[in-house]
């Protein structure tokens, strides 16, 4: 069997197994940026919120080969941040924005 079969089949078989961003990214993490740690829930009514901060909303959409996932206004929907996502296995994940501010999030539960 040729590597383009062989590479194929593996690559079909640890697809089937993963879940989508939209559903991996549900849950809590412990988000670290800079010297600065907090904890973030995002849920999937689509709300996020970090400890001692207000109730947001937010989105996560393909863009290319980029995950863009969009944090915005609770009340008016307006757009506070846009941020590139890279998961790294299904607890781990890293986002970053255009200036290249990066934060680090691993699963809690």
């Amino acid at each position: 069997m040729s590597q383009v079969v062989v590479l194929s089949i593996m690559l079909l078989i640890l697809s089937c197994g993963t879940k989508p961003p939209e559903e991996l990214i549900i849950g809590s993490w412990e988000a670290v940026m800079g010297n600065e740690t907090t904890i973030v829930e995002i849920r999937s009514d689509g709300t996020v919120q970090a400890v001692d901060e207000d109730i947001q909303r937010w989105s996560l959409e393909e863009d290319g080969d980029n995950l863009v996932f969009r944090i915005m206004d609770f009340d008016d929907g307006s757009l506070e941040a846009e941020l590139t996502m890279v998961f790294d296995g299904n607890d781990c994940v890293t986002l970053s924005d255009e200036s290249g501010v990066r934060m680090t999030m691993e699963r809690t539960e």
